[in-house]
């Protein structure tokens, strides 16, 4: 659990939907909120060239694909084991959009899940995406 602590130690500023700083209104060790955004830091997606990006909660709801998740659980399995897209923030807070997880496009190469998540879905608290798992999927 000390990793989930570490992302968001010591920081004392978010990035604002303008790419500017925005203050922070609430953090706790799972979450940034700020005046126009709140993210969850318990599921984190590493793209491949390294950055981080964190579930977007928009009117207290997670979103995939047109349709929205009430709670992280849900989400993580939908993008995770479903392979869907859902709407991320990037942990600068410079763009948000729909990632997803996996193999094909510009979807990410890694994830992080808080391990009482992921062992409530089944999965790996770490995983990504390996040059085995590319062959396998190709057979």
């Amino acid at each position: 659990m000390d990793h989930f602590l570490e992302q968001i130690e010591g920081l004392s500023e978010a990035v604002g939907a303008s790419g500017t700083p925005a203050p922070i209104v609430d953090q706790s060790p799972y979450r940034i909120i700020t005046a126009d955004r709140d993210a969850d830091l318990r599921l984190s997606l590493f793209s491949r060239d390294g950055s981080i990006s964190w579930p977007l909660i928009l009117d207290g709801s997670f979103h995939i694909e047109g349709d929205t998740l009430p709670d992280l659980q849900s989400f993580a399995h939908a993008v995770l084991v479903d392979g869907k897209e859902g709407l991320f923030i990037e942990h600068d807070g410079s763009q948000t959009g729909m990632i997803g997880y996996g193999l094909k496009g510009p979807n990410a190469a890694g994830y992080q899940l808080e391990p009482k998540l992921a062992e409530a879905i089944g999965i790996e608290a770490n995983g990504g995406v390996t040059l085995k798992s590319l062959v396998r999927s190709n057979t």
